[in-house]
């Protein structure tokens, strides 16, 4: 394997996604994969006292993105989110955590996938 340097790494765009059907509001939801920031901020919510009320709307908030990536919700909107249907956010917020590689399922799901940039 090659050794990268810089222009490498930060060309890489490594932060894939996931189409999520969500006949329930009439559409497709974008799953994005956390950045290094956005998934600190998710897990010192979650060491702050917050434990896991609030987590998967608030990981649904994270990682809810439009067609050019961008989020949809501020993390501050999580509380809005989370008066959604509690069985479609567990439906995003799973395939946010396979994405992101949280949980048991999602360190299965790293195992089994290969770096996200190839060199040539």
């Amino acid at each position: 394997m090659a050794i990268l340097d810089r222009r490498e790494i930060l060309d890489c765009q490594d932060l894939q996604t996931v189409d999520v059907m969500v006949p329930e509001w009439g559409g497709t939801v974008r799953v994005r994969m956390m950045s290094g920031l956005e998934r600190d901020a998710f897990e010192a919510r979650l060491r702050a006292g917050e434990g896991m009320n609030g987590a998967r709307a608030l990981l649904v908030a994270l990682c809810a993105v439009d067609e050019g990536g961008a989020r949809l919700f501020a993390e501050q909107d999580a509380v809005v989110v989370n008066s959604k249907a509690g069985f479609v956010l567990d439906r995003i917020a799973t395939v946010a955590m396979k994405l992101n590689r949280i949980g048991e399922s999602g360190t299965e799901e790293a195992e089994k996938n290969s770096d996200a940039c190839q060199t040539a």
